[in-house]
């Protein structure tokens, strides 16, 4: 009997400096990934970023296919755009001036999130994210061109 009873007070003295390393390691500050690039909203950059839409215009009506080949026709440059996931707005400002987005996700604002978080809080509307729209107030803000994802599954 004495020698079952000393098999498991050997475990216990392996487990428990593992399951104490393993607690310590949990509770340990949480890592916040650094943002690869800073970059401050100037004058400039926005002021090039108008400057290649200038360009642009003369790219209407354009045909845009889908993932799935279909076409969908783009009459003419859009003014009000709405993108409605991260992945989107990120996409959207990297390509237009932000008086041109109505509105984006509130999570495109967050610096810990997006890298243009600093145009996004140029844009005057957020809204919830795309798992959890709400298509009336989508509607509300007018737009037209709508920019979303298709990857979560709740569109």
């Amino acid at each position: 009997m004495k020698k079952s009873a000393v098999v498991p007070y050997r475990k216990q003295m392996i487990l428990l400096p593992l399951a104490l390393a393993i607690l310590l390691a949990a509770c340990g500050k949480a890592h916040t990934p650094e943002r690869i690039e800073e970059r401050p909203v100037s004058p400039d950059l926005l002021k090039e970023k108008v400057n290649l839409q200038k360009d642009a215009n003369s790219d209407f009506p354009a045909t845009v296919v889908l993932d799935d080949g279909m076409p969908v026709l783009i009459p003419s440059k859009p003014e009000r755009i709405a993108a409605l996931s991260l992945d989107a707005a990120e996409a959207v400002l990297e390509l237009v001036a932000p008086e041109r987005v109505a509105v984006v996700t509130r999570s495109a604002a967050d610096p810990a999130l997006a890298f243009h978080a600093d145009l996004a809080e140029l844009v005057q509307a957020k809204i919830n994210g795309a798992t959890s729209l709400d298509p009336e107030k989508v509607m509300s803000f007018n737009t037209d061109l709508l920019v979303m994802t298709k990857g979560h599954d709740k569109e």
